[in-house]
């Protein structure tokens, strides 16, 4: 061991300013800068290390105990201190505490997060090893590998470690993750050669038979990764199997879909950096080859100017043929924006801005109720409280909408805020703010319709004053890509100095399922035509907005939440899932109405009723609210309804009650009536099935079938009378509207009764007489069952001897024991029944 030692003596300090050189300069042209291409190396701190495990635990407990309200300081440091430990580490080492922390959340959180940045062998070995042992979760595993194969120095020994992970049977069973070790796999191999130019093609053998394998096979998803795997790491072996996939050479590649061959090309980028001249023939004879497709040619156009061709190369009278047509093209598109440019900007003037509203009332709450609050919160250990509140307004007359977000915790004035307009038939425009008291950040939205030429056209402009920097960071690299994405999805790509803080979307319809675009992003205009969609866009012929369709916007938003917070109950196949989620047959009598969920207020606000239909035996929905009587029912396959007893045509959907306060429109293969000022949010019918939902404030306040919504399951059983009852058979009877006589138009046949147990009781020996304290569902007299289902009830005894009328409060009395009956749920009746 060597140890060497220096000396320093303080001898003055100057604080004069450095003073630039005052010369003048020549102009040289554009001013370039490139970035040195050697690795930034990982910040240390100078620390003594005396003995790794123990040291470990010990920066790991300070890190965990003191950055648990806020992060501290000192956090940083630690983190580094805990790095460099980790690095003189043993495998045996690490091992042991994991094993010791693995258990413990908040421990186990900071070691996966440091671990990558340890960026050694024996934490790769230490990653793979955890992983195939099962001890790291999938979502623990993947950030964890992708960090860890980024920070690691490329040497044979990681290439190999990586290498033996992508072809490991386990990572074989999950794609998702196959495809990240295997993408790892090919930018390991192409750092060891920026590091070693003489790195030996051999390291790309597996990669090589993978797509020859694949290539055999036809099978698309894995030659996709076989190339973007070489793309990553850009080696010049590889040329020859790219090759195979190249329609130039009349290979079987021309039957491959156009994905594939644009893969194949886009993976001769890297090669083209190193070995232009290798590359430069085969992407000339691309771009001028005609016959290819013109997404093939524009991305072998691309990778030509990637090999830096020659002027001579350039001047050919093919190549400047070529260049001919595609300006042709480019200007083709260029005059179709003009033309709506030009329309679109006379819409601005129209209506009036957002702006000017705001300043009317800029706080919703003001003037409307909100249309839902809530409250997310949370209690830390020293009782502070954490969490949010979202309140959402929404103001009819002015077809306004704001919804806003705010922080509960203490001493934080984080806000979000987006505040939205229909300003007429053809302008929508929002603005989302946030930050301090909604005053740091600014993204405006715009939405106009209109006609270019004779098709109904919209624009989407959104215009940003303040984004955050990770926002601008993120979108410059994303920028970087958007260009071969584009040309990927067919679009034509052309460079134009658009402005900085907009971006655009230009739209035109020939019809309402085709389309033509144009996209304005900073420094390009990407455009395409006829483009297929799969559903119909609300616009009418003369670019208006359809009627409905901001309303259609808030309606959807708002029961989107509902989803969330109301109570649900719903029928599949005879079966009731209640509010309170207990799940439960119901055998249902033939043309009876069950009560199936109503306000058990003495407001009564609205009654669902559930009736099997006697020829279809299809169930039938009836609800009672305000001063209409709903039918929801099913002719064939197709939902129906009736209002007040006369049908509404589908076509005549959405219905709107007189009071704006019920709404019945179509839903998926069904119908939805909704009411929610009336406690009931939504009622969704479809082919015999159904869905209820209650408002939040309705809970605990229901009955029926669907159970209180009260959250206590013990008690779901409650019949009408309050009696519990432990058959869920009986429950759904008791809540049968029985039929008086057997002529009700209703055509229910059934009523409810208390039974005698027909066999012989001894109790407490006597021989004893015994009646249900649950009614049974029974048919009228004159009428005979012609179905049954068991039933489990309590029964009442006493002495035969005994002259007391057995039936006189018998719903009251006590159970002397249980027994199974008959239940009678489909009954037929003679001509002379009473």
């Amino acid at each position: 061991m060597m140890e060497a030692t220096q000396s320093l003596v303080f001898v003055e300090f100057e604080k004069a300013p450095v003073v630039p050189v005052k010369a003048d300069y020549m102009p040289r042209g554009s001013l370039q800068y490139e970035f040195a291409t050697e690795i930034l190396q990982t910040p240390i701190q100078l620390t003594k290390i005396s003995n790794a495990p123990a040291q470990i635990k010990e920066v790991l407990k300070h890190l965990v105990e003191n950055n648990v309200a806020m992060v501290r300081d000192d956090a940083p440091l630690k983190f580094v201190q805990l790095v460099q430990f980790l690095r003189a580490a043993t495998l045996k080492d690490t091992e042991a505490i994991w094993a010791q922390f693995k258990d413990k959340p908040v421990y186990r959180r900071w070691l996966l997060d440091t671990l990558p940045a340890v960026a050694t062998p024996v934490v790769l070995k230490f990653i793979k090893e955890k992983f195939l042992a099962g001890e790291f979760t999938l979502t623990e595993f993947i950030p964890t590998l992708v960090v860890a194969l980024q920070m690691v120095p490329a040497d044979l020994e990681t290439i190999q470690w990586t290498a033996s992970l992508a072809l490991h049977e386990k990572i074989a069973t999950i794609p998702a993750l196959r495809e990240v070790v295997m993408l790892g796999y090919g930018s390991m191999i192409a750092k060891y050669c920026v590091a070693v130019p003489t790195c030996p093609a051999e390291l790309l053998r597996p990669i090589h038979e993978i797509a020859t394998e694949a290539i055999s096979k036809n099978d698309i998803p894995e030659i996709t990764l076989a190339l973007k795997v070489l793309g990553n790491a850009g080696h010049p072996s590889s040329l020859k199997p790219i090759m195979k996939l190249l329609p130039v050479l009349k290979t079987t590649a021309s039957a491959l879909p156009i994905g594939v061959q644009v893969d194949a090309i886009l993976a001769l980028r890297s090669i083209a950096k190193k070995e232009p001249k290798l590359v430069q023939p085969v992407a000339l004879q691309l771009v001028l080859e005609r016959a290819l497709h013109p997404e093939l040619r524009m991305v072998a156009c691309i990778l030509l100017f990637e090999t830096k061709p020659s002027v001579a190369a350039m001047s050919s009278s093919r190549w400047s043929k070529t260049l001919t047509k595609m300006e042709a093209f480019r200007k083709f598109h260029k005059d179709q924006y003009k033309t709506h440019h030009g329309d679109s900007k006379s819409s601005r003037s129209t209506g009036s801005s957002l702006e000017q509203i705001q300043k009317q009332s800029r706080y919703l709450g003001n003037t409307v109720p909100p249309v839902f609050a809530i409250i997310a919160r949370a209690v830390r250990v020293d009782r502070k409280l954490l969490g949010y509140q979202f309140v959402a307004f929404f103001d009819k007359p002015s077809s306004r909408v704001q919804l806003i977000a705010s922080s509960i915790a203490e001493n934080d004035n984080f806000k979000f805020c987006a505040d939205g307009v229909l300003l007429s038939k053809h302008k929508v425009t929002s603005k989302v703010t946030w930050g301090a008291e909604c005053k740091e950040y600014a993204v405006t939205t715009k939405a106009e319709a209109g006609l270019l030429g004779e098709f109904p056209a919209f624009r989407l402009e959104w215009e940003w004053e303040r984004l955050p920097i990770i926002f601008t960071t993120y979108a410059k690299k994303l920028s970087k890509h958007i260009p071969m994405a584009a040309l990927q999805a067919g679009f034509n790509v052309e460079r134009a100095k658009n402005s900085e803080k907009e971006l655009e979307l230009t739209v035109a319809l020939p019809s309402k399922r085709t389309l033509n675009v144009i996209v304005r992003v900073p420094e390009m205009t990407m455009s395409r035509m006829d483009i297929p969609l799969p559903v119909t866009v609300p616009i009418n012929p003369d670019g208006t907005f359809d009627v409905h369709f901001y309303e259609d916007i808030y309606f959807r938003a708002q029961n989107y939440i509902y989803d969330y917070t109301t109570a649900q109950c719903s029928m599949m196949q005879d079966t009731i899932s209640t509010f309170n989620n207990k799940t439960y047959k119901n055998e249902m009598p033939i043309s009876c109405y069950q009560v199936l969920a109503q306000d058990c207020t003495s407001e009564l606000k609205f009654v669902a009723l559930l009736k099997k239909d006697e020829e279809s035996e299809k169930t039938h929905l009836n609800v009672k609210l305000v001063d209409i009587d709903i039918d929801l029912y099913t002719l064939g396959t197709d939902a129906k309804v009736k209002i007040n007893g006369l049908e509404v045509p589908i076509s005549s959907l959405p219905y709107q009650h007189p009071s704006g306060s019920i709404q019945i429109r179509e839903k998926a293969d069904g119908l939805s009536l909704y009411a929610p000022s009336l406690g009931l949010h939504e009622v969704y019918f479809a082919n015999g099935d159904w869905k209820i939902q209650v408002a939040d404030w309705m809970k605990g306040q229901t009955c029926g079938l669907c159970g209180k919504a009260d959250g206590e399951i013990k008690q779901e059983y409650t019949t009408p009378s309050g009696y519990l009852t432990e058959s869920s058979v009986s429950f759904a009877h008791s809540w049968v509207l029985p039929a008086e006589s057997c002529r009700n138009a209703s055509q229910c046949r059934m009523k409810l009764e208390s039974v005698k147990f027909e066999k012989q009781v001894i109790l407490n020996g006597q021989e004893s007489k015994c009646y249900s304290v649950e009614p049974v569902l029974r048919c009228l007299p004159g009428c005979a069952p012609v179905r049954t289902t068991p039933v489990t009830v309590g029964y009442h005894c006493m002495s035969t001897a005994s002259n007391l009328n057995m039936l006189a409060g018998i719903y009251e009395k006590s159970v002397d024991l249980r027994e199974t009956t008959d239940a009678h749920v489909v009954c037929r009746c003679t001509e002379q029944c009473a």
